[in-house]
């Protein structure tokens, strides 16, 4: 999804804490100013630590036409951007559950609810679930939808 962006600049984010999967919140924020500066910040609530840059539309930049036809195609993008979105989406919510799958088997806390013969059900469960995924990497959003019902 991000094939057509321009890279206008960058910076990193250090010190983030390590964790599971899909527990870092980053919040990410874009705002552009009268001047036509655009300033980028993000933010790890858990750290408390951020960083931002601002970007101005210096020489050697994108002209106003350019921008201009970029807003244009953007617009007439927009549903094939949605459809892209709602691919990626599905397939990482498919990921995120064998991930959360696999780190609920390990969890102390339930222990004593699941058997050996549960926790190899499921860890068979999600392997061919992974195995799927990987053989199937360009499957359409329904089939990884129909595939995270566990059919």
């Amino acid at each position: 999804m991000t094939k057509d962006n321009h890279l206008l600049g960058q910076f990193f984010l250090h010190g983030l804490l390590p964790a599971p999967r899909g527990v870092p919140q980053i919040e990410v924020t874009f705002e552009v100013n009268a001047n036509g500066i655009m300033e980028i910040s993000a933010f790890d609530t858990r750290t408390s630590r951020g960083q931002s840059i601002q970007i101005a539309n210096e020489k050697g930049r994108l002209t106003k036409e350019q921008i201009d036809k970029m807003c244009e195609d953007a617009i007439f993008f927009a549903e094939e951007d949605r459809a892209a979105r709602s691919l990626v989406e599905a397939k990482a919510e498919l990921e995120n559950y064998i991930s959360g799958i696999r780190t609920n088997i390990d969890n102390p806390a339930l222990e004593n609810r699941l058997t050996q013969e549960d926790k190899n059900l499921l860890t068979e469960a999600c392997d061919d679930a992974q195995k799927w995924l990987t053989v199937n990497y360009d499957a359409n959003e329904q089939q990884f939808k129909t595939k995270r019902k566990g059919n």
